[in-house]
């Protein structure tokens, strides 16, 4: 049978991005920012366009997908944000979005293994045979240091190595870009995206610092409109 190239298209882009230009599959992303620049909302807004099969702001996602939240954020408060999302967005279905509300130490082996077990029991309670095709670790502070840095990027190889999804991380504090930590941290990941607040304090853009192996350093700029905002404004 022969394809046509709106199928092969589908099945190059299924292959290599959860997010085009944004989130590649099976990589390290990060999402870094100064605390306070709604880091958390906007991994949230990707971790529900992928989990919807819904394009974030033009940027084409392939297929509907699981994703896991790690999060410290309360469940009352991840609910509110998703529900803003959702309503803003009109969807109605049920979404693939599973939420882990307990704190997790990346850098403590059990605690990894609780992890890949926590997992495990929430695909058995969505029904999924398959591990998500992407984990969003919402990481309360930044980190302080080149061995911190370090023993998290070989936490995450690890639980790559066991589970063979692509990470998130969010960090809610900003990282000087000539510090050691933030330098093996972007010479580490596939994707590294920072999140600025604009001066409306109603939205973000979110900048591509860097884009490894689907395509070059793109750049580009997105201004969001963030769950969080959403909620001041009422919507």
């Amino acid at each position: 049978m022969i394809k046509s190239i709106r199928e092969i298209d589908l099945e190059i882009n299924q292959q290599q991005w959860l997010i085009k230009d944004i989130v590649p599959k099976d990589s390290i992303s990060v999402i870094c920012g100064v605390d306070g620049n709604k880091n958390a909302q906007t991994a949230i807004e990707l971790a529900l366009s992928i989990a919807n099969g819904k394009d974030w702001h033009g940027k084409y996602v392939p297929i509907m997908q699981q994703v896991i939240l790690i999060t410290v954020d309360s469940p009352n408060k991840v609910g509110k944000r998703t529900n803003v999302w959702n309503k803003a967005n009109q969807i109605h279905a049920r979404s693939m979005l599973a939420v882990l509300n307990t704190p997790i130490d990346l850098v403590d082996k059990c605690q990894l293994r609780r992890l890949i077990s926590d997992i495990s029991y929430c695909n058995q309670r969505e029904g999924n045979d398959e591990f998500p095709a992407l984990i969003v670790v919402d990481i309360q502070g930044g980190l302080t240091n080149e061995y911190a840095t370090s023993r998290l990027i070989n936490s995450i190889d690890y639980l790559r190595s066991e589970i063979g999804c692509a990470f998130l991380l969010v960090f809610n504090e900003g990282i000087s870009e000539e510090s050691d930590s933030f330098i093996k941290l972007f010479n580490s990941a596939d994707a590294v995206h920072r999140v600025t607040a604009l001066d409306d304090d109603l939205a973000v853009r979110v900048r591509c610092l860097k884009m490894k192996a689907f395509a070059k350093p793109n750049f580009i700029e997105l201004k969001i409109s963030c769950a969080e905002s959403s909620l001041v404004r009422g919507l």
